[in-house]
């Protein structure tokens, strides 16, 4: 938890800058396109809050829409960075922190509407796999841990892809160990 604050900024000065200039990009494009021959729209209209609800990655949840709708998914990663700063010193105090953790994260995304509860069992399955990797839990556990997760996802009537992805990508995480300068560099220089 000391190193919150310092995790975040490396996080936000990923994707800030870039974000920024994308949702000044489209403001701008938005109000030049109206002046454009052949342009049939209504007119390009922004409020205040609208755009300073984008800093928080929360337009749909305060009742605006997303200036582009990809937006969507930096909210997942942001909201995930806030959360994973928080959780992961408690989880990794112990195995019984780990799976109380767990427990609770997935109970919370049937009642927690941010983007981020959605896709919780996903995390929860990369996290496992990521402890099975440190020795921190069994094969056993992270088995019954990946099971869990899907069975969320099932009941929580998400596609067939997503929750099958549960296992196949936390499965290639614990036991593929795909190394090469390629995948160094793009891991390196990725979000």
């Amino acid at each position: 938890l000391n190193h919150f604050f310092r995790f975040l900024a490396k996080r936000c000065i990923r994707i800030e800058p870039p974000y920024l200039l994308s949702i000044l990009l489209i403001i701008v494009l938005g109000y030049v396109s109206m002046f454009m021959p052949g342009y049939k729209e209504g007119s390009f209209s922004l409020s205040i809050g609208q755009v300073a609800s984008h800093v928080a990655y929360l337009p749909i949840h305060l009742g605006f829409e997303w200036l582009s709708p990809v937006y969507w998914s930096l909210e997942v990663e942001f909201h995930y960075y806030i959360l994973i700063a928080l959780i992961l010193p408690i989880m990794f105090k112990g195995k019984m922190w780990m799976m109380g953790v767990f427990a609770l994260l997935l109970l919370a995304s049937y009642s927690i509407p941010l983007y981020v509860f959605s896709y919780m069992p996903f995390f929860i399955a990369g996290i496992a796999a990521c402890a099975l990797r440190f020795d921190k839990l069994s094969k056993l556990e992270f088995g019954i841990v990946v099971l869990i997760c899907m069975a969320v996802s099932i009941h929580r009537d998400q596609p067939a892809a997503m929750y099958l992805s549960i296992g196949a990508t936390a499965g290639a995480i614990a036991w593929l160990n795909i190394k090469s300068k390629v995948t160094d560099f793009l891991g390196k220089i990725s979000f």
